[in-house]
């Protein structure tokens, strides 16, 4: 009796995780693709921008010295080429929802342009070269940033010298599309790689926000004077391991900039001109923090999200039972009090949730992790090891019992583990995309158009080691059953 009700057991835990390991469904309609190559084979590097706001985005790219503007919807056209007298490292663009233009900014080694859809001639940003003269731009990282509250785009030029990082600082203009200069804040030493963060958060009640700029062991505030940014205090931050910014969360009479670190989540709490507290909540391995009111109390909560790596009895006995390798999400919500001087209460959880292992010598890259379709699920293109490429519709499907507000950060986290590489994709369940089979592919993107299925845009590595873009156009729609 007792080796029939084992057996009786297994099965139902067998055919139980089963049901529950469903990540995805196959689509009722999946799209066939047009395919073709843009005319040009020196790419350096593209991005997707609704550059004239008409609810599709645009495939911006540049080579040498020549930036151009392809308009994907109804047909490929050209809708602006511009040209510059250097070469091009960079590129990053905005839309101001004040005066209705959207605006671009194009970095070289010596200048700063600036570019817009009514100017295809690109104008000089002011007081750039001089500081490029000394320094070095890093037009890799986005510049653009609304620093106060005029809902102007403002610029934020991360730059260094041989010791210290720094941001060149301007102020939109309410009457036209160009920039003042505020002159240049100090970031912190250069043992990071990357540029300090930098946000811009009312800290000392003032109405208007202060610069907070998160440099290696400190927090620099800047407070705007009349033509410049000065200094205002100088935080150092309790902490030996390398930290960096993920968010900040504003209540009525509080601040907090929360700081992630390799094995922890802390919050740093600033209210006006203390330091009241600094504290720190252990995780396996933080992964994302977000920021909402959870308990609708008209407070803002703070959670976060880990991955907790199963021990190696857990993965035998999951292997062998359920034929799916588990991984637990382990997540902390602080809640925050009505008390404003109060500390954040914590309530942790932990969730399973079962992958396919891996093949013997397989390997599986990610290309893209986007929602495709407009269904509110995010879809998954990858590449096997063969060199076949794969679209998988409604991967984050499993979070569908969570509030749909939650949904990104959850389906963060199931990126990162698929990023990890020792669960496999389904390919089976997965449409595949002949056009880019053994293609040397750089990078994707999609180009969104509104309430249909995205374009697709890959860079192309070609035989002679030239970038070409190759584009993917969803044309009708073949029924494929459930």
């Amino acid at each position: 009796m007792k080796n029939k009700f084992k057996f009786f057991f297994c099965f139902t835990l067998i055919l139980f995780s089963g049901c529950l390991d469903k990540n995805y469904q196959k689509p009722l309609f999946q799209p066939n693709f047009s395919s073709c190559y843009l005319p040009y084979s020196k790419v350096q590097d593209f991005c997707a921008f609704d550059y004239n706001q008409d609810g599709v985005e645009e495939l911006i790219f540049w080579e040498d010295r020549g930036l151009y503007v392809y308009s994907i919807f109804p047909t490929l056209t050209i809708q602006q080429d511009i040209y510059f007298s250097e070469k091009i490292e960079g590129v990053d663009l905005v839309y101001s929802l004040v005066t209705g233009n959207s605006q671009g900014l194009a970095w070289t080694k010596k200048r700063v342009y600036l570019f817009s859809p009514k100017n295809s001639y690109p104008s000089f940003l002011p007081k750039a070269k001089k500081i490029a003269e000394s320094f070095s731009f890093l037009g890799r990282y986005p510049a653009f940033c609304f620093l106060n509250e005029d809902s102007f785009p403002d610029l934020a030029l991360p730059f260094r010298d041989k010791t210290s990082w720094f941001y060149a600082i301007y102020l939109g203009k309410k009457e036209s599309d160009s920039f003042i200069y505020l002159g240049k804040i100090y970031g912190g030493n250069v043992l990071s790689p990357f540029p300090p963060s930098l946000f811009a958060v009312d800290v000392l009640g003032t109405k208007s926000p202060e610069l907070l700029v998160h440099g290696p062991g400190h927090i620099y505030i800047y407070e705007k004077k009349e033509k410049e940014y000065s200094l205002y205090k100088d935080f150092s931050i309790p902490l030996k391991s390398s930290t960096f910014p993920v968010s900040y969360l504003k209540d009525k009479a509080r601040n907090f900039l929360i700081l992630s670190w390799e094995k922890g989540i802390s919050h740093l709490k600033l209210l006006r001109e203390e330091l009241l507290s600094f504290s720190s909540f252990p995780l396996d391995l933080p992964l994302v923090t977000f920021t909402s009111d959870l308990n609708q109390d008209g407070q803002g909560d703070i959670s976060v999200l880990g991955v907790s790596l199963p021990s190696s009895w857990q993965v035998l006995y999951s292997y062998l039972v359920r034929g799916k390798i588990p991984f637990f999400i382990q997540g902390v919500d602080f809640l925050s009090s009505k008390d404003s001087l109060a500390p954040f209460s914590s309530r942790s959880f932990s969730e399973e949730l079962l992958f396919a292992p891996k093949k013997e010598g397989s390997t599986q890259k990610i290309l893209l992790w986007e929602d495709l379709d407009t269904d509110t699920w995010k879809d998954v293109c990858w590449k096997n090891e063969q060199g076949e490429v794969f679209l998988s519709y409604g991967i984050s499907r499993l979070w569908q019992k969570y509030p749909k507000k939650h949904r990104e950060a959850f389906s963060q986290i199931q990126k990162q583990i698929y990023l990890t590489g020792e669960v496999a994709l389904d390919q089976e369940e997965a449409m595949p995309l002949p056009q880019l089979k053994g293609k040397k592919i750089e990078k994707a993107i999609t180009l969104k158009q509104r309430g249909k299925h995205s374009h697709l845009a890959f860079l192309v590595i070609n035989e002679k080691g030239d970038r070409e873009v190759l584009l993917l156009k969803p044309e009708d729609f073949v029924f494929v059953g459930e």
